[in-house]
């Protein structure tokens, strides 16, 4: 059985988050145009939680595999990045994330 892609989001990181007193809304990797949704709903912040691997064609290598890697979900969180980078929006970034957010502020990436 083949089965979709799909977002996935844990209850502690909407917990975690409203506990400090930030409201979060959940963008799905589906969404044609995240800046648009991002506009709609005069979003004043950017968290991204973590998930697949970077795809390496991103950063000039080839794949070894395709596993783990989400070009979707690339493309969203870089279009999410650019968005809040080019307005000064805070932002937080968890797991490899972090590695996401470095690379779409111009740090470059090497496969060790």
């Amino acid at each position: 059985m083949h089965r979709s892609p799909c977002d996935t989001l844990e209850y502690s990181y909407i917990n975690y988050f409203e506990n400090m007193g930030i409201s979060c809304i959940p963008l799905s990797n589906a969404v044609n145009d995240p800046l648009a949704v991002m506009k709609l709903l005069d979003i004043q912040g950017v968290i991204l939680t973590g998930g697949n691997n970077i795809s390496p064609r991103l950063y000039g290598q080839k794949s070894l595999t395709e596993q783990g890697v989400f070009e979707n979900r690339d493309r969203v969180e870089a279009e999410l990045l650019h968005f809040a980078l080019d307005r000064g929006l805070p932002g937080n970034a968890v797991y490899q994330c972090v590695l996401r957010w470095k690379f779409n502020s111009g740090c470059s990436l090497k496969r060790t």
